[in-house]
């Protein structure tokens, strides 16, 4: 498995961020590994069981890279 690349996305109120670890030489599907409140930095061990894929971990807002420019809010949901 590659060392992962950090990539940034610039959206209203923040940079995403994302590690990729690129497995040129695949056609196997990209994976995309998502788990919240984890950061991509998490999945490091479970991306090198499917080294044979590109794998892209995120970082959801409020966690690892991601950078707000507006300050964070708790949001609640009502029945």
């Amino acid at each position: 498995m590659t060392e992962p690349t950090t990539r940034t996305l610039d959206v209203p109120g923040a940079v995403l961020a994302c590690d990729v670890r690129p497995n040129g030489s695949s056609a196997e599907p990209v994976l995309l590994m998502i788990g919240s409140p984890m950061g991509a930095g998490g999945f490091g061990t479970l991306a090198g069981y499917v080294a044979d894929r590109t794998v892209v971990t995120y970082d959801p807002r409020g966690s690892g890279s991601h950078r707000a420019r507006l300050p964070m809010r708790c949001l609640s949901v009502e029945a």
